[in-house]
């Protein structure tokens, strides 16, 4: 698949292309440029380690969890031999850094001086990206297929899964008095590590939501690495979500997003696997969907698809030209006396809670497609950033909206010490043991009821395996 992409013999080769091919090399542009601001996160948390001054540079766009990319296409890291195709493009999207004059500027005592204590304790960055071992923290090489199939996807759209427009309108009888919704983010690494009882979290998280018996399930997205069925690593959806997701649960009642690791496959593995499985048989090959109940409007919504950020990290809900998802809110009815719960994968809010990101004004036109006018939802839930936290009204979400990241219910991630701790109520940094930068992973559970109250409960799941009630809340 890789072996189709055009290579380049030099930098004019390249500038011949980019003069031919636009959009694709603004694109290209902005990848390198995503993946130079990254590397400046790192900088600077480098030199928080070293107990340097902190570096003033330019970090728009950058992503922590990305830093050391600008350092690997420089020093390539070792992969399995069944990966030559992918250090190939590596190669392409390291020539076209150097056209764009982007080199790594992490030295090489540097690098192992990072890569020392992450080894020993983790380093973890004022967003809880940690810098650790593999697998899937940030020195794990295989995050480099991110942008070697990210960039793959710009070249050829086409690889690209069609975008389900089939999504259901599903009624909850109102005579229920309640309903459990448990709601995992982020959970998509299959079995892995000794900690959480020997299980790894993914399995320890399950195994305490089936535990509770929730009557829904929902997955905010993100299958590691890539979301995958034909593309290296092979059959990911299946091996990182679908084995471990609960056969129990009763059905038609487990529900899974899109996101930007899944649009790194290609959404292969979203829409041809796991959509494609019985157990997500009521979402219709469909990305989005809507649960009704009493006077809850429950909104599953697919905010990867349509991104064109770089490296879909930013979050969008359609374009001027893909309107599914806001025409689908219109036949919902009038809302404006419901309450509406939102799900997705990209968050609204910065990691720290101090600003609003792109998507909240999409949200806001987007769901107020029914009236015409913007209008944000009561309650928001999102994943991506690999935290649990409550926002409160001192956030930039204010009054408007109650926002909850619930994107650490199994990927490795470090204490979020930059969240300021006046805009939440709740933010898990309990270490998984003393002197470990690795902190708890967990999980939330609502319980709705049809006159639009609402309980929010998170838990975290301790290294024995265990879980416990960290918070609760009632509206």
């Amino acid at each position: 698949m890789l072996n189709k992409l055009t290579t380049f013999a030099s930098h004019e080769a390249y500038k011949l292309y980019a003069l031919e091919n636009p959009k694709n090399a603004s694109r290209h542009r902005s990848l390198i440029t995503t993946l130079v601001n990254s590397e400046n996160m790192a900088r600077q948390m480098i030199a928080r380690m070293q107990g340097k001054p902190i570096p003033d540079l330019p970090t728009d766009g950058g992503h922590l969890e990305y830093g050391l990319m600008l350092y690997w296409l420089d020093n390539p890291p070792a992969l399995p031999p069944e990966f030559n195709d992918v250090l190939k493009v590596w190669k392409i999207i390291a020539l076209i850094a150097a056209v764009y004059g982007a080199s790594t500027k992490i030295s090489t005592a540097d690098y192992n001086e990072l890569l020392a204590k992450a080894t020993s304790t983790g380093v973890a960055g004022a967003d809880g990206t940690l810098y650790a071992p593999p697998p899937y923290a940030a020195f794990d090489p295989y995050w480099l297929l991110a942008p070697v199939y990210y960039y793959y996807n710009i070249e050829f759209p086409g690889s690209v899964h069609a975008f389900g427009t089939n999504p259901a309108n599903i009624t909850i009888p109102g005579s229920k008095p309640a309903i459990n919704v448990a709601i995992i983010g982020d959970w998509g690494t299959g079995a892995y590590g000794v900690n959480f009882g020997g299980q790894g979290p993914a399995v320890a998280v399950i195994n305490a939501v089936k535990q509770l018996a929730p009557d829904y399930l929902v997955h905010l997205g993100d299958v590691y690495y890539v979301g995958s069925d034909d593309r290296l690593p092979l059959h990911e959806e299946q091996k990182n979500l679908l084995n471990l997701w609960p056969s129990t649960l009763p059905a038609g009642c487990g529900f899974t997003l899109n996101s930007n690791h899944e649009m790194y496959g290609g959404a292969q593995g979203l829409f041809g696997v796991a959509l494609a499985d019985s157990r997500f048989s009521q979402q219709q090959q469909t990305s989005y969907f809507a649960l009704n109940y009493g006077n809850w409007v429950i909104l599953g919504l697919d905010s990867a698809y349509y991104d064109d950020s770089s490296l879909y990290m930013d979050g969008a809900l359609g374009n001027a030209e893909n309107t599914q998802q806001a025409d689908f809110i219109k036949t919902l009815g009038d809302l404006s006396q419901k309450k509406v719960l939102t799900l997705t994968h990209h968050n609204g809010l910065t990691f720290d809670g101090k600003t609003r990101m792109s998507i909240w004004d999409d949200m806001a036109h987007t769901l107020g497609a029914y009236a015409g006018k913007p209008r944000t939802p009561d309650v928001w839930y999102w994943g991506h950033l690999h935290q649990g936290t409550v926002y409160n009204a001192n956030s930039a979400a204010g009054n408007e909206c109650l926002c909850r990241c619930a994107g650490h219910s199994a990927f490795p991630f470090g204490d979020t010490f930059g969240v300021v701790q006046n805009n939440v109520d709740y933010n898990a940094q309990t270490p998984i043991a003393p002197g470990n930068a690795k902190m708890q992973n967990g999980f939330a559970i609502l319980t709705l009821k049809p006159d639009g109250s609402m309980t929010e409960t998170f838990y975290e799941v301790k290294n024995d395996g265990s879980y416990t009630q960290v918070w609760q809340s009632h509206s």
